[in-house]
């Protein structure tokens, strides 16, 4: 079994904390004596010890009253309980007289004498630890008495202990984009502060459930929305006079791009590069929806250009209108330099768009 050695490394005087005693009455009745007892760095002793109590008439120097040794005092998770006069005498007598006056305890672990003394004042024929009386209605459950700042304070903890904390509303830690957080144990208390946590956020479009309220990308109108539009066609385009709603993300039957003149038709939208003679389902022929007729040809023409013929075919004589029939080029003949648009034998509808 490994001992620890009466050195400092193990036990500073700040680490004695855990100091609550039980009534003593007239006659010298064992004293029950309490503590906790931890690591410099704040972990609890687990281990057997030796201790040394004494009884003094000041706080420091004095007159010592009275010693006893314990050889083995069981420390298991920090805490010790031992009765003061059930050990073996070192000097002096204990006394129930001892009391009349204020006393001080001091304690000595593995021969490291721990600072400063507990002071024990009298109180109607019986003793209290003065600090224990202060404190021992004010220390919550599962809490215990110990040293902090120079004085005797509640301990929740012990370092490094953590443990999860959130302060956003309930039922949202860990749900979409919150996360709970971590309170860490320091001076026998758990911070303030939540760290690492994420609480709710305003909801926007970005794949996540910012508001955690598991739902993403959940609501209308929020930022980097786009606006959704009835395609009835499916043509990919959508009546901008009939909008759904600006949403994260496109609902069926909805497109995010507007700007189509006629939804009924999916030959006519706003990419349209085809010329058509019939009309289209709404009875008109702007099929590229920019709010203007465009007719697809218009008089042919033949053109020397000092070798040959340039040749754009179109119709002669006149120019029908959108789905209309006319009379139509079939080519070019050239004689010479002379260039002529020859006509073809039926005639073509014009195409618009």
């Amino acid at each position: 079994m490994a001992h620890y050695k009466p050195t400092r490394k193990y036990f500073f005087p700040a680490v004695l904390f855990l100091i609550v005693m039980t009534q003593v009455f007239a006659a010298p009745r064992p004293i029950n004596y309490q503590g906790y007892l931890t690591q410099p760095d704040g972990s609890p002793v687990n281990t057997i010890v030796a201790m040394e109590v004494e009884l003094w008439t000041a706080a420091t120097a004095g007159t010592l009253l009275y010693s006893e040794s314990h050889a083995a005092v069981m420390v298991s998770s920090g805490r010790f309980s031992i009765e003061i006069s059930t050990g073996t005498p070192v000097s002096g007598s204990f006394e129930a007289d001892q009391f009349q006056q204020d006393t001080w305890l001091a304690l000595t672990i593995n021969g490291e004498l721990l600072n400063p003394r507990t002071r024990l004042g009298s109180v109607a024929g019986s003793i209290h630890s003065e600090v224990a009386e202060r404190l021992s209605t004010s220390c919550a459950d599962g809490e215990w008495v110990g040293f902090r700042g120079g004085g005797l304070a509640c301990y929740e903890c012990s370092a490094p202990s953590t443990r999860t904390c959130y302060e956003g509303p309930s039922g949202t830690g860990n749900v979409g984009a919150c996360r709970q957080g971590l309170n860490t144990c320091v001076d026998g208390a758990y911070s303030s502060g939540c760290t690492g946590q994420v609480l709710p956020a305003a909801e926007i479009c970005n794949s996540s459930d910012d508001d955690c309220n598991g739902l993403v990308d959940d609501g209308t109108s929020l930022p980097g929305c786009l606006n959704q539009y009835i395609d009835t066609d499916g043509d990919g385009f959508g009546d901008d006079a009939t909008p759904v709603a600006c949403l994260c993300t496109q609902a069926s039957g909805t497109t995010d791009i507007g700007g189509d003149c006629d939804d009924s038709d999916g030959d006519v939208r706003p990419d349209q590069t085809l010329y058509s003679v019939h009309t289209s389902n709404s009875g008109g022929y702007d099929y590229n929806c920019n709010g203007a007729l465009e007719k697809k040809e218009s008089f042919a023409s033949c053109t020397y250009n000092g070798s040959s013929c340039d040749y754009v075919p179109g119709f002669v004589d006149s120019i029908p209108n959108c789905g209309q029939f006319g009379a139509h080029s079939s080519g070019c003949s050239q004689d010479g330099a002379v260039c002529t648009v020859t006509t073809s034998a039926g005639q073509q509808r014009m195409a618009c768009r």
